[in-house]
């Protein structure tokens, strides 16, 4: 697997212990942002509001629109003679926090997110699937251990995305009378808010094996961090196919060695040396380095042959010409 420069820093990080489960990932290398609701703000908007905050109706009949007064209407009305105070009821309207306090239920279980207290979300959840990307991988590749560990809610707080809320200011106080929630007398903190953000239970559902879990690495994955980032398969291919290209130029190599002059290519007696070193270097090391520093020196002092050789032909060629004339 060709790893990326960041994809090798993450798995540093992870056998270094500072990376071990997704949260970490996007705290460490800043992939997500802390999201928090101004309360006092909120909560100063709504007392500033000119939505009526006190509502009285009748004890008999049930509570909606068309039965609530407002404190004006009613006190109108109980100076009209219209009605019987002792027959009404008083409420006062109060904030509710249904947008900015979340309550979601995850395999069965309960969990509340507080945006006024802040809940952390990832910038984007393909930063996620390139982390869990990571971690199968060292996984399949039994570098790294697969432990439990208790799950948070804070964990499904990562898979949250913004959505945008319209605000009316201009809608009129009868109209927005009906968005009050008659059951406990609220209104909700979204018509307070330009944002919302929704959990993607589908986000959440594609990670559900990893959001209980952590990783614990190995020392395999020491080691295949100090061999390159190789792991032994391909260490194994690699150098198998090393050998066999190094098996053809040397058999080529030796083949027009022995028809040279050793007097007149003082550098033979160094390519053989050089030959041997490789050939003890294949079964006695699993770094190329040396091997590829000797190839090249070879290649040097074979073109020097080559050049030399080609300047004897050469000699060899115009002579004659030279003792005709």
């Amino acid at each position: 697997m060709n790893l990326s420069k960041h994809q090798k820093t993450t798995i540093r990080k992870i056998f270094l212990g500072e990376i071990y489960d997704i949260t970490s990932y996007l705290k460490y290398f800043n992939l997500g942002t802390e999201v928090r609701f101004d309360k006092d703000s909120i909560e100063d908007s709504f007392d500033k509001d000119n939505l009526p905050k006190k509502y009285y109706y009748h004890s008999l009949v049930k509570r909606k629109p068309s039965n609530m007064l407002t404190e004006a209407e009613y006190l109108q009305k109980l100076q009209n003679g219209e009605l019987d105070p002792s027959h009404y009821t008083e409420s006062t309207l109060r904030l509710s926090y249904n947008t900015g306090i979340k309550q979601e239920t995850w395999e069965g279980q309960k969990f509340t997110l507080n945006f006024y207290e802040g809940v952390y979300i990832a910038n984007s959840f393909t930063d996620i699937l390139e982390f869990l990307m990571i971690w199968q991988f060292l996984k399949s590749e039994m570098l790294i251990l697969e432990v439990p560990q208790d799950f948070s809610p804070k964990v499904l707080g990562l898979f949250y995305t913004k959505t945008t809320l319209y605000r009316d200011d201009s809608m009129p106080i009868e109209t927005r009378i009906r968005n009050i929630d008659y059951k406990d007398f609220t209104y909700d903190d979204q018509y307070y808010l330009n944002s919302n953000y929704t959990l993607s239970h589908e986000h959440c559902l594609m990670c559900k094996e990893y959001l209980d879990k952590r990783i614990c690495p190995s020392t395999r994955l020491g080691l295949f961090i100090k061999k390159r980032f190789k792991t032994y398969e391909e260490e194994t291919q690699k150098k198998a196919l090393f050998v066999a290209w190094l098996a053809i130029f040397v058999s080529i190599a030796l083949t027009f060695l022995p028809h040279l002059h050793k007097e007149e290519n003082p550098n033979l007696d160094a390519i053989t040396q050089d030959i041997e070193d490789i050939e003890n270097s294949i079964d006695s090391s699993d770094l190329y380095e040396d091997i590829t520093k000797k190839l090249d020196s070879i290649i040097e002092k074979l073109n020097e042959i080559d050049s030399k050789l080609s300047s004897n032909r050469l000699q060899d060629t115009t002579t004659p010409l030279s003792e005709s004339n």
